[in-house]
């Protein structure tokens, strides 16, 4: 689910979009080339972008180099490439598996907005990985990646809003009110 939709995003003039365009044409060598030269260059875009292909798109995969190269994006706060950290962090690829670095990575990209990464966190904060368990955090995590995933993810919708209306049975009606106050007043950071 994170990897497809985490590939869209900004596009700087020149050589980006030329390794984009390669990207989409299938064209992977000629993208990881466009793209290297400008990731080499401090590019962080091109940078995450290379990072992503070191997830065996196009090139073999090598988890570590992914992690290394993701690092150096997310300086400036990208949110898919915080995205992509606390997955390799919450999965142990590339990287020991850390739950608490991986909570705070998620944090980050859904402090941004990033649905995905919602959902991520109410995960964690219903299992306690990385975190305390938080029933009212979890529904409210779970409450914004259920509206605010593209209609595209309609199977990922369907996890977060069932997931949400699952934890309600454990909440009580104040902690349920709580969690819906929170999710009508959030707003990305």
């Amino acid at each position: 689910m994170f990897a497809g939709l985490v590939l869209s995003g900004p596009a700087a003039a020149g050589t980006l979009e030329g390794g984009e365009a390669d990207y989409r044409r299938g064209e992977f060598l000629g993208a990881y080339s466009k793209w290297r030269s400008l990731a080499d260059g401090v590019d962080q875009v091109a940078q995450f972008k290379i990072s992503q292909m070191y997830w065996g798109i196009g090139v073999p995969r090598d988890y570590g180099e992914a992690v290394k190269r993701c690092r150096r994006a997310p300086e400036e706060g990208e949110a898919p490439a915080q995205l992509m950290l606390g997955y390799m962090c919450d999965k142990g690829q590339g990287v020991p598996q850390h739950f608490a670095e991986a909570f705070k990575r998620y944090r980050k990209a859904a402090d941004q907005a990033t649905p995905v990464a919602q959902g991520n966190l109410g995960n964690m904060y219903f299992e306690g990985c990385g975190v305390a368990r938080d029933y009212v955090q979890a529904h409210l995590y779970w409450n914004l990646a259920a509206s605010r995933l593209p209609a595209s993810a309609l199977e990922e919708r369907r996890t977060a809003a069932k997931n949400r209306d699952g934890v309600v049975r454990m909440m009580t009606p104040a902690q349920v009110a709580e969690a819906q106050r929170l999710a009508r007043e959030w707003n990305p950071k």
